[in-house]
């Protein structure tokens, strides 16, 4: 078998192992999140939410180091130079625990003179999210240099392994102490993943202080945090203008959609997570865009075959299941059926950041996502404003994606190839989803039936029968099924 033939092979077992594993991590939350609000209560839960805001942002402290390692320990291991990817581990390090330990002790100090203002409950909780600032930075650092390293396996054990910790603290701590139960339960949580991790891995950690190479790190991570920051913002718009233009109930609604798109995403956030290493590696041997064009094309080409199935198929199932299992919320399957279909565009455009941000062009990107951003605002504004409610906010957010993402994608491959390539390439992207459009038409228009359950279910199977073509076709292109196949018969 050749290297390459290998390599494919490779990212197939990643991709399935670690998508498998995230899909139970994700499914097992759910109930984590059901008992945790449970056990704790409106007020409790209100408070660990709060808590949380502070260890989020206490998380920007690396000011983008680890995205930058995550980025460029690969590609120097693709270039060959072990010496400098082993600087990069240890500087990242190092500067990662100083400033975990600045907003720790910044907490500390708040806490000390504004103790009388706070419940004990409320104060043990901040001395605890200190603590638990300087855990979190290694742990992320540590699940960071498993990405770096191709370690998906492992990091799909860690992903079981974290979400059932979870699950064993809630159910024995919170349970019969509540938020102090919590405290404690997050501390264990973090040793034992920690410690779990370090086992299996066994990273030799080094002091390191390298001013010039920090520099160079920071210069790279700023970048990267902005960019992350900006796609937070893009992300969160829609919700924001519902809930300060609308209400609340409505924003509500709307949840069942955005819910819905970040379970259609997380396959090709996986793909795009799987491939990242692969893709700085393969451009530190080459040193070109084209040496890695297959990195971005491939994907690419997989994802607007098979993002149209699973959006048929959510479109079919996902307002029967709010119907059967969360009835209040069925005023927002409208916007669902609406917002589903964004989610094609929104999967290709994540990617392609990815791909850019390997070539280095992250500074390229941001005032991209600027101006999506303003035209989200200015578009959901406009809806709002003719009293079009959700459904027009979804539109809206439709809308802005199908821009945000022919402007990043198209400038992605124009890295690779040239306009004519870019316009056939929308071309033959855009016929899978097309062609599911005119099958989510149908069904829905004249697959009626009177119960409910019947209908879903034989809209699936003319779904799923519908969509074979469009199976059979990527896999003629890229043989991704049959690898998958393949690998799952072994």
């Amino acid at each position: 078998m050749s290297d390459s033939s290998k390599n494919k092979n490779q990212i197939i077992k990643d991709t399935v192992i670690f998508s498998g594993a995230s899909y139970i991590a994700q499914f097992l939350g759910v109930i984590n999140s059901v008992l945790l609000r449970r056990f704790l209560g409106p007020e409790q839960m209100g408070i660990f939410v709060l808590l949380k805001v502070v260890m989020n942002y206490c998380g920007y402290s690396s000011l983008g180091t680890t995205k930058a390692a995550f980025r460029e320990i690969p590609f120097f291991k693709g270039k060959g130079n072990q010496e400098e990817a082993e600087l990069i581990k240890n500087q990242v390090f190092s500067f990662s625990i100083i400033n975990s330990i600045i907003p720790a002790l910044l907490i500390v100090g708040y806490v000390a003179l504004k103790r009388e203002d706070y419940s004990p409950v409320i104060c043990w909780g901040l001395m605890v999210t200190a603590l638990v600032v300087i855990m979190q930075r290694i742990y992320d650092y540590y699940l960071t240099l498993l990405r770096a390293n191709k370690q998906f396996v492992l990091l799909s054990k860690i992903k079981i392994v974290s979400i059932l910790v979870d699950l064993a603290v809630t159910i024995g701590l919170v349970w019969k102490w509540g938020l102090y139960g919590l405290y404690a339960g997050l501390v264990l949580s973090f040793v034992f993943n920690f410690t779990y991790a370090h086992l299996h891995a066994r990273y030799e950690m080094k002091w390191c202080w390298n001013s010039k190479k920090l520099k160079g790190l920071l210069k790279i991570g700023i970048p990267l945090l902005l960019l992350s920051f900006s796609y937070e913002i893009l992300r969160s718009i829609d919700k924001v203008m519902i809930g300060r233009f609308i209400n609340l109930t409505e924003l509500g609604f709307y949840s069942i959609a955005t819910m819905t798109q970040t379970y259609l995403l997380a396959f090709p956030t996986i793909i795009s997570t799987v491939l990242y290493p692969r893709l700085q590696e393969k451009y530190g041997e080459s040193g070109s865009a084209e040496g890695i064009k297959n990195y971005l094309i491939l994907p690419l080409q997989i994802l607007s075959a098979l993002t149209p199935i699973f959006i048929a198929l959510a479109y079919v199932v996902v307002p029967y299941v709010v119907w059967w299992v969360l009835p209040d919320y069925i005023p927002g399957t409208a916007a669902l059926k609406i917002f589903l279909f964004g989610t094609f565009f929104a999967s290709l455009g994540f990617h392609t950041s990815t791909f850019l941000v390997t070539l280095n062009k992250q500074m390229k990107v941001i005032p991209l996502v600027v101006a999506a951003i303003l035209i989200s605002i200015l578009l959901n504004w406009y809806v709002i404003s003719l009293g079009w409610g959700i459904e027009g906010v979804a539109l809206a957010t439709v809308l802005t994606f199908v821009v945000f993402s022919i402007a990043i994608v198209s400038y992605a491959m124009l890295q690779v190839g040239h306009l004519l390539g870019v316009f056939l390439f929308w071309v033959k992207a855009l016929i899978p989803f097309v062609f599911m459009l005119g099958v989510v038409w149908f069904v829905e228009k004249w697959v009626v039936l009177d119960d409910r359950l019947i209908q879903c279910l034989v809209q699936s199977v003319v779904v799923c029968v519908a969509s074979l073509p469009l199976v059979f076709y990527i896999n003629h292109k890229t043989q991704f099924v049959s690898r998958l196949i393949s690998f799952k018969n072994k």
